[in-house]
């Protein structure tokens, strides 16, 4: 092997590479440790650690390996970290999070994984909280078909991102378009819970409302009337042994 063969192996997969990823992977190993010992703040720091080795050093792990250092596991803490940051409120942290994340799953997984949509969704809270709800709708309008794609017409991630996305779209005033996708969530959540769930009747306010401020009065009046049997039905409802008392 000449020595530009060796030059350029050391490049693709330098000792130091190899340390990193077995000392982010120690990292997340303790912090579940922590966590299952009941120390959260000990096991997000080391969690935190794991996900700072890896950005810093993602392009060598990810794209020079040809995925020799891909790690569900790493993806897993990632999003983990990220949803904390958005509890703490630690916008930016998250959202710098979420773009490793992506980042990530373009090294390592299809395009349509549904793993880039569970990440849209998250990210979509994220700008929720920071009251930026174009780029949530913008974030359920990518998860949508990917959805569609993996899990069929009707499946539960879909009838939360049409529930969500209509929530959005009140905020935005676009109503006609939230009483679209407000219509499909109650569409795919009664095809797959039947008539009575608890998500429901959160759907049959949002259209009470989304119909009044078209001025479409019977439908509001017709949903407000939903909302109202949903609430009796579920009251009536055991939950702990799945049937009506």
């Amino acid at each position: 092997m000449n020595l530009w063969k060796k030059i350029l192996k050391w490049h693709r997969n330098p000792p130091f590479v190899e340390r990193v990823w077995n000392i982010a992977m120690n990292c997340y190993i303790y912090g579940n440790e922590c966590y299952c010992k009941g120390n959260t703040d000990a096991g997000f720091h080391y969690h935190y650690r794991a996900i700072d080795l890896y950005a810093k050093h993602s392009f060598r792990l990810n794209y020079i390996n040809k995925g020799d250092f891909d790690s569900p596991a790493m993806r897993i803490i990632i999003a983990y970290v990220a949803r904390i940051f958005v509890e703490m409120e630690e916008y930016n942290g998250a959202y710098q999070a979420y773009r490793l994340l992506l980042y990530d799953i373009d090294a390592n997984c299809k395009k349509h994984s549904p793993i880039r949509a569970d990440v849209y969704v998250d990210m979509a809270r994220l700008f929720w909280e920071q009251k930026k709800y174009i780029k949530a709708i913008e974030c359920y309008q990518k998860a949508l078909p990917i959805y569609k794609r993996n899990y069929g017409y009707i499946n539960r991630k879909a009838a939360v991102c049409c529930e969500k996305m209509a929530r959005c779209m009140c905020c935005v005033e676009e109503y006609k378009q939230a009483a679209r996708y407000g219509e499909k969530a109650v569409e795919l959540y009664r095809a797959i819970y039947g008539d009575v769930y608890e998500n429901l009747e959160k759907c049959y306010e949002n259209l009470s409302f989304i119909y009044s401020m078209i001025g479409d009065m019977d439908k509001a009046v017709y949903y407000a009337g939903k909302k109202k049997d949903m609430e009796r039905a579920l009251e009536e409802y055991d939950v702990f042994h799945l049937e009506f008392k």
